[in-house]
């Protein structure tokens, strides 16, 4: 599931984390947060949640204290698109090999 609440860095905007805190605040006890990517190749839009690198730890730990403050415990769905993310470096697309996605 996507929000489409992350920066075009993929970092989370204040939207993201206040969409987040209202399901703690509403009494879900463990909130997972959206799918979000580990690479910037993989992402598959525009507005794919990102968490490829120490720079994005600062948002990251806000929108998890603001979980927290409800006492709920957070998770995050990590994920790679391999052959089916955009390349936004202009590099080769990451995938185990040169089969073409099924979606291509």
């Amino acid at each position: 599931m996507n929000t489409d609440y992350s920066n075009t860095d993929g970092s989370p905007m204040e939207l993201m984390m206040d969409y987040y805190a209202r399901r703690a605040k509403g009494g879900a006890g463990l909130v997972v947060v959206e799918s979000t990517t580990i690479d910037p190749t993989s992402r598959n839009h525009g507005a794919q949640s990102q968490f490829s690198d120490t720079s994005y730890i600062p948002l990251s730990s806000k929108l998890v204290d603001k979980i927290h403050r409800y006492g709920a415990k957070a998770a995050i769905e990590l994920t790679h698109f391999g052959a089916d993310g955009t390349v936004s470096s202009g590099g080769e697309e990451p995938a185990p090999s040169d089969v073409t996605s099924r979606g291509a």
